[in-house]
């Protein structure tokens, strides 16, 4: 296996980064997330998970797999997401709001490092077509 470019390792770590402080925020605003949505609790708590497991196997597809695909996939929610988070703010304490710029930051920057550099020439190797043997 050849070795990974700094670009992805450095990726690697700033979304598994992002994952970590997904989970602190979660935690953090679990029973705002309760109260909001009082039917609905088991629905929410698997959301949350699957949401935390999807974002963990598009970073490995991604970071081991060589899969450009995937980083397609994980580039609108940030795009997009981040902007329209700051449209439609709430007021939350400082220390969420620091954690919460912390996360985008993390994400927009692992991101960034993703699409440049010495990543591009990785995935644009695996992309190439390898001949079949007889």
């Amino acid at each position: 296996m050849k070795i990974r470019p700094s670009n992805v390792v450095r990726f690697e770590q700033l979304m598994y980064f992002a994952v970590i402080m997904e989970v602190i925020l979660n935690l953090g605003r679990w029973n705002r997330l309760m109260a909001e949505n009082p039917h609905v609790h088991g629905a929410v708590a698997v959301g949350t998970i699957l949401g935390i497991v999807t974002d963990v196997l598009f970073i490995w597809l991604v970071a081991r797999r060589r899969k450009s695909w995937v980083r397609w996939l994980m580039l609108p929610p940030v795009v997009f997401g981040i902007p329209y988070s700051l449209l439609t703010w709430s007021p939350v304490p400082v220390s969420t709001a620091g954690l919460i710029c912390l996360w985008w930051l993390a994400q927009a920057v692992a991101l960034f490092l993703i699409f440049t550099g010495n990543a591009r020439e990785w995935f644009a190797q695996n992309s190439a077509v390898q001949p079949r043997p007889l």
